[in-house]
């Protein structure tokens, strides 16, 4: 198992790759989700030290991410 900076960082670079690959700006998806870019943008740059498995799961659906191991992978990086 990976230390937590390390797997924050992960994350934060797959989920950046994910909205990248999407198309959208970091304003676009807090606008689509109702949430400030400050929110987006921190679990992005792992600023946002523990984010919550739950708005994890809502980007990925947003980003369409609809591989189940793929998903499972980011979300245990969460947790």
């Amino acid at each position: 198992m990976s230390s937590p900076s390390v797997a924050r960082r992960q994350l934060s670079a797959q989920m950046r790759a994910k909205r990248i690959a999407t198309g959208k700006t970091i304003e676009q998806v807090a606008e689509d989700l109702e949430w400030s870019s400050t929110k987006v943008s921190n679990i992005e740059t792992g600023r946002s030290k523990k984010p919550a498995v739950t708005d994890v799961r809502v980007l990925l659906d947003l980003y369409k991410v609809r591989d189940s191991a793929e998903r499972e992978a980011i979300l245990t990086l969460v947790r």
